[in-house]
This record gives structure tokens, sequence and C-alpha cells, in this order.
């Protein structure tokens, strides 16, 4: 797909040492998407500049890629100078790396309500002795929320 919408440089994108490899595949997962030709050639543009921005961040791979650096990218680009290149891109390839796998998420951080349910359930089946089939229903604050409010019969507002 890439030697359509790019006949005289398609080898340009190719030989990127991040996207090269899946550039071919961001362009048929844009088209799959229902995305124009057009769009998907203007989006393409922009693919050179973030390959060489990521790697300034850090990443040598596209397993390497986190999505912190996606989002600096983003960031950069839309409060640049001139802002020539459109952001959307970014969560376009965010999109495409996370269905790929290759995109590394962080852990979802616990606030204290989750902590302290984490710790609670730990107690209970370390110190206490329960089951762990007994103690799975406490490991989230939203359950905890659910049972409460069901037992009250009052409507969740969430």
């Amino acid at each position: 797909m890439l030697e359509d919408i790019f006949p005289e440089s398609h080898e340009r994108y190719r030989t990127l040492p991040l996207f090269g490899s899946v550039a071919d595949d961001v362009a048929k997962w844009m088209a799959d998407r229902g995305y124009k030709r057009s769009t998907i050639r203007i989006q393409l543009l922009t693919l050179p500049r973030m390959d060489r921005a990521l790697r300034r961040l850090g990443a040598a791979g596209l397993a390497e890629i986190k999505l912190e650096m996606l989002e600096t990218y983003r960031a950069s680009v839309s409060t640049g100078p001139g802002r020539k290149v459109k952001p959307g891109f970014a969560s376009s390839m965010r999109e495409f790396l996370s269905e790929r796998a290759f995109l590394q998420t962080p852990p979802p951080s616990q606030g204290p309500r989750e902590s302290l349910l984490s710790a609670y359930c730990s107690y209970l089946e370390d110190v206490r002795g329960a089951r762990s089939s007994t103690v799975r229903g406490c490991g989230s604050a939203r359950q905890h929320d659910k049972k409460l409010h069901n037992r009250r019969n009052i409507p969740i507002p969430f």
C-alpha cells in the first residue's frame, strides 16, 4: 500500500529504524478503518518525524515504545512552533501499537482505597487463613461499593 501512496519515496518509509517494518501495516490498518487515501498520505508524512522523536526519547525498537513517549510526542507537536504536524496521528499510532501489542502501558496505579483493600485481602489470606476464593470478591473498591449499595437498595451512581 505504501507504493500506491508514495510511488517515488516508499523506500524512505520502509527504512525507518522504528516504524519501517510496520509502515505498510499502518497504512493498511488506516485504510481498513475507513481513512481516505489522502488522509492516510497526510498522516504518514509525519511518520519519519515521529520515528526520530521517539528514538530521541529512548525507544530503540517497537517493543520499547511506551505510552508516555507517545504522549510526550503528541504534546510537543500540538504546542510546537507553527504546529505544522497534526497531533491526531499520535493517537492513531497509539491505537495501532496497542492492537498489535507493541505498546508498553504502565500498570494502573492504585489509589488509597484500592491499596487498603488489597492489603486487607492479603491479611485475610495470610494471617486469617481465608481461601483465595473467599477473598477474591474484596479485591476492588468498586466491587465493595456495589455490594454496599445493593445491601441498602440504593441505586449505584456510576
